[in-house]
């Protein structure tokens, strides 16, 4: 059985990523992770500072991409910590505030963190990528050397260390994870959702 992407997935080994696979789409998720999280820093060089959710965009971004190719396999999510629950920002919400804020001398020496409108979990996100592409998926948690060995052909050891990192946490807190309404107060219309991401994105899981 040959998908989409044109790899078989029968011989794909469960924890390691296609050796070819939508590289247009890899490279534009790349492409906004990075941009997400040059806005995130670089604005705050001489004008203000955002900080997106502990640059979740980017680690957020990251981690989708990991999810794509299993997902367009066999609508599986091989990852860690399902009930871990963050805030993501969508990337479009990121550089609007930028634009806004780098227009004025209103927001100088300003601090500004971004989250998303609600806090949602890993599993949650999951069932919305489903919803956006019309497929039941199901998650298959993974060892540590597991996923890391899966996120090693996606990205580097630190970013690596950074996405577990940062799940680990949100997974130990057990809390939801804060949400505050910075987005909508700065350019007047609600934060986008998870949701609305997903079905933006949905080619990249097909």
């Amino acid at each position: 059985m040959t998908h989409a992407s044109g790899w078989p997935a029968e011989i794909l080994p469960d924890n390691d990523p296609p050796p070819e696979r939508d590289t247009a789409a890899r490279e534009r998720l790349e492409w906004e992770a990075r941009a997400a999280q040059a806005g995130c820093m670089v604005c705050g060089l001489d004008e203000f500072t955002m900080s997106a959710s502990a640059v979740h965009t980017a680690i957020g971004h990251y981690t989708t991409l990991n999810w794509a190719w299993s997902i367009r396999a066999d609508g599986v999510v091989r990852g860690q910590f399902p009930g871990a629950s963050t805030n993501p920002v969508h990337e479009a919400d990121v550089a609007a505030v930028a634009t806004i804020a780098l227009r004025t001398e209103d927001h100088l020496g300003a601090t500004y963190h971004l989250t998303g409108p609600a806090a949602i979990t890993q599993l949650e996100e999951m069932q919305q990528i489903g919803d956006a592409i019309g497929r039941t998926l199901r998650f298959e948690e993974q060892t540590s050397e597991q996923a890391r060995a899966q996120l090693a052909g996606f990205t580097s050891p630190a970013m690596v260390e950074a996405i577990i990192g940062y799940y680990s946490a949100a997974a130990e807190s057990g809390e939801p994870a804060p949400v505050v309404p910075t987005i909508e107060q700065i350019t007047g219309r609600p934060a986008r959702t998870f949701a609305e991401w997903a079905r933006e994105h949905a080619d990249d899981f097909r």
